[in-house]
């Protein structure tokens, strides 16, 4: 486990890799190109049951297949001038 983006930089320098594959909210992934690391992000195609070599339980299953790596520069979050109000 990782505590922080900080943390992954760490970690990735440290260990000399070649590359980063991430699962991260965007957040992270974010503050982790802002230090200079460019992860890979793995595409995902939703297919059929029987051609899938990913399955996410839930109701309904879905169903991925692997369909390449792209390399992440940066993200960036454009958000809407208003907040959304939730809840009453």
């Amino acid at each position: 486990m990782f505590a922080s983006a900080a943390d992954i930089a760490a970690r990735y320098r440290k260990g000399g890799y070649d590359d980063l594959v991430v699962v991260a909210p965007l957040s992270v992934i974010a503050e982790m190109c802002k230090q200079g690391l460019r992860p890979l992000w793995a595409q995902m195609r939703s297919v059929a049951a029987e051609r899938a070599e990913v399955t996410m339980p839930g109701r309904p299953a879905r169903h991925y297949r692997f369909g390449g790596f792209r390399r992440i520069r940066e993200v960036r979050m454009v958000f809407e001038d208003r907040p959304v109000r939730v809840g009453r």
